[in-house]
């Protein structure tokens, strides 16, 4: 089906920014700093909703490739990722094995157990199944869960800012990657990948992304938070923004091999949850692998 010369396909519609989309993009923002307040109590049930509602559009996908998963397994074990994505201080122990954590060791586990069920009872797409359902749990809810961990890093009240200034960055590589690429986008970034992403939308991303964790970071030093350098914020900043452009990226060419233009349509105007996760799943481990290797938030 040709599209209308009025509306070419590398450039965003007007239509992209309905009311519907808007309003529920504001919802959205305005649940993630609840959450981001409370903590564990909203944030555990929060997570475990989208990664169960991301794993099971994931499993669609699939069904489209003629390839199955073990969904309930993986539902399992996205509820044992919670506890486990908690830092070692919280949870009041260290992993059974030594320089192992939690999570690590859980990972290894429901490798272990995947491999195993389908030993038992071989099939003859067993081995596509092993691989989709142990990708699928690494995708989703295991890299998804270091928004977890990043509240609870170094501890519960520092552990807010840690959190706060990469999903910051993330919203504004978000929008700052739509507005500018509706309004500058020439250059295309990856266009084999996603057709409608520019240079310039990823540029502007980032550019709004480093915005937003300049302006956090001045709060922070204004109300006494964590010792957080300016130039170690804005890298971490950039870090998650740019994380958050590559798991956007991820998403559209898992999509274009399944061959689908959303992941779902359980959201107004957004496509499926794995639409508006797939930045943050990759963000947010990114994040932290900063934060722990070259910042000691103090």
């Amino acid at each position: 089906m040709r599209v209308p010369a009025a509306t070419p396909p590398d450039r965003i519609s007007p239509n992209a920014f309905g009311r519907d989309r808007i309003l529920f993009g504001l919802a959205a923002f305005l649940i993630a700093l609840l959450a981001i307040w409370v903590g564990f109590p909203l944030l555990a049930p929060i997570y475990l909703l989208l990664s169960c509602v991301g794993l099971y559009e994931y499993s669609r996908l699939l069904k489209l490739r003629g390839i199955s998963i073990q969904l309930r397994s993986l539902w399992l074990v996205t509820a044992l990722t919670v506890p486990a994505s908690l830092p070692a201080q919280i949870l009041g122990g260290h992993s059974p094995i030594e320089g192992l954590s939690w999570r690590i060791l859980l990972l290894i586990l429901f490798v272990i157990y995947v491999i195993i069920l389908k030993l038992i009872n071989p099939k003859k797409y067993s081995l596509s199944n092993v691989v989709a359902t142990v990708l699928g749990y690494v995708y989703i809810p295991w890299l998804f869960s270091f928004v977890i961990t990043l509240r609870y890093y170094p501890d519960n009240i520092l552990g807010l800012w840690s959190l706060a200034i990469p999903i910051l960055a993330v919203i504004g590589a978000d929008t700052g990657g739509l507005f500018f690429g509706a309004l500058f986008g020439r250059r295309k970034l990856i266009p084999r990948i996603s057709p409608k992403k520019t240079i310039e939308g990823a540029l502007g991303g980032l550019v709004l992304a480093t915005i937003g964790v300049v302006c956090i970071l001045a709060l922070l030093h204004k109300v006494s938070g964590p010792d957080i350098g300016w130039g170690d914020g804005i890298a971490l900043g950039l870090l998650a923004a740019t994380g958050a452009q590559i798991g956007d990226l991820i998403e559209s060419l898992f999509k274009r091999w399944v061959g689908v233009k959303d992941a779902g349509v359980l959201l107004p105007g957004h496509g499926g949850v794995l639409d508006r996760i797939d930045s943050v799943i990759v963000a947010m481990p990114t994040a932290y692998l900063f934060l722990a290797l070259f910042i000691v938030v103090k």
